[in-house]
């Protein structure tokens, strides 16, 4: 049995990508393109796996809500190491 279909037939994958974007920027997002250093793919990839986060962008979110709800003046380095961090 197959899932039902959510596109219209005949839809290409940029019309469906285009859809997407704009039903995320509807709602106050935005689609953002950042050329990233070795280190930083690296720190990405560290959040996704110690948060087991589906995706890079879950991990870049996860990121800055920590940043953003950080303590002033942090102890110790604010992004996720290990699971019980997340």
């Amino acid at each position: 049995m197959t899932r039902p279909r959510t596109h219209p037939a005949g839809s290409t994958a940029s019309d469906r990508k285009a859809a997407s974007n704009k039903r995320l920027i509807d709602a106050g997002g935005a689609v953002k393109q950042f050329r990233l250093s070795r280190e930083s793919v690296e720190a990405i990839a560290a959040i996704r796996e110690a948060c087991s986060l589906p995706s890079d962008t879950a991990a870049v979110e996860r990121a800055l809500a920590l940043v953003r709800n950080a303590d002033p003046k942090p102890r110790t380095n604010s992004l996720p190491t290990k699971r019980r961090e997340c």
